[in-house]
């Protein structure tokens, strides 16, 4: 789905802006914050990756199916960045 970091790092951007729009301000803002953990370290791949699956666990139906797919796809990405498998 992403050809780079760049695109990933749109998609991350562009989600939290259709959440903002959706009024869906509190998950809008985990993502923003989320990415100030990524530090080229696995670690900070992974404390986003905390912050992706917050989203995705608690969104309560308040995600578009299009934004679960994206949030899904974030998480599958980051996921794999840490631990270096596919997520199941």
């Amino acid at each position: 789905m992403f050809e780079s970091n760049s695109d990933y790092f749109e998609a991350v951007d562009n989600l939290a802006a259709d959440l903002k729009k959706t009024g869906n301000i509190g998950d809008a803002e985990k993502l923003i914050d989320g990415l100030s953990a990524i530090n080229g370290l696995t670690d900070g791949w992974a404390d986003f990756l905390d912050y992706l699956l917050e989203v995705e666990a608690n969104s309560g139906g308040e995600l578009t199916n299009a934004q679960a797919l994206t949030v899904k796809a974030l998480c599958d990405v980051a996921h794999e960045a840490v631990y270096r498998k596919n997520r199941k």
